[in-house]
């Protein structure tokens, strides 16, 4: 996994994309965590903040901050992890982005949670959370009916349908 992520910085890199790179940086990192090689990792989500800040991609800068607060939390370095998930949570409420304010939100409690911090841990996760899933259903919905617009010449067959379970 180290590799192919390797690979792809160095993809990203040459051809000049920075939102490119600060993706392959971000992957890069993550799959560092997975290998408990927290100092790259840091190092990696760092690049990536910094690349995301400068080219105002707020969305990745949210999805950024949100993986560096989990890898300072495995290292338990909670209030680094805290400070990073209530910058993602700004920037998420700043952006009405409310399935990542759900996510964040959700990382949020669990620092709390680990702090023994449990009344801020419940204040976090009780957050209602009811736009954020009918938000997926619709999401859901229109990639389903998309689906079936690309697959429906695939299922007519000389004027006569052919229904399939979908279960």
């Amino acid at each position: 996994v180290l590799s192919v992520n390797r690979a792809a910085l160095d993809a990203a890199s040459a051809t000049g994309n920075q939102d490119a790179r600060a993706r392959a940086l971000t992957e890069l990192g993550k799959a560092y965590v997975h290998q408990r090689q927290f100092d790259q990792a840091i190092t990696c989500h760092q690049q990536a903040l910094e690349i995301y800040r400068e080219t105002g991609n707020r969305h990745g800068e949210t999805q950024v901050l949100v993986n560096l607060g989990y890898a300072n939390r495995v290292m338990q370095q909670f209030d680094q992890a805290i400070t990073c998930h209530q910058q993602a949570l700004k920037i998420c409420r700043m952006t009405g982005d409310r399935y990542a304010e759900s996510h964040t939100l959700n990382n949020l409690g669990i620092d709390y949670d680990d702090l023994r911090q449990f009344d801020q841990a419940i204040a976090c996760l009780q957050v209602p959370r009811l736009d954020c899933h009918d938000g997926k259903r619709r999401l859901r919905r229109q990639q389903g009916a998309g689906r079936a617009r690309a697959e429906a010449p695939r299922v007519q067959r000389d004027g006569s349908f052919f229904f399939r379970d979908s279960r």
